[in-house]
């Protein structure tokens, strides 16, 4: 079922961004890495402002925040969502220590 799904994902009008950023929220690594194969843009966001790095924290996939990084996302580390929330706030608010880790040594900005 996965599969054809992104089969669809794939072919119809959607963009590589909007791949990259669905396969993120999901935490699905693969789709992650098939989007950035694609060209699809570690800063690029959503309606709400989210970014593959901000859905990435949320899903809490470490592998997947690493990924990002490699591909240039600490340019936009502090940006924030509609909410006026950051990845790092959302790794504090979902307690992900280990990713709050690795935000802080991207350079994310603390607040605390």
């Amino acid at each position: 079922m996965i599969s054809i799904f992104f089969s669809f994902v794939l072919t119809a009008d959607n963009s590589a961004n909007d791949y990259l950023l669905f396969s993120t929220e999901k935490g699905y690594l693969q789709h992650v890495k098939k989007a950035l194969q694609q060209g699809a843009s570690v800063n690029s966001k959503d309606y709400f402002r989210r970014t593959p790095l901000m859905y990435a924290v949320i899903s809490g996939n470490e592998e997947i925040v690493n990924l990002l990084f490699l591909h240039g996302a600490s340019a936009n580390i502090n940006t924030k969502d509609r909410d006026g929330n950051s990845a790092l706030d959302y790794a504090r608010k979902m307690k992900f220590k280990k990713i709050e880790k690795i935000l802080l040594e991207f350079g994310a900005a603390s607040q605390k």
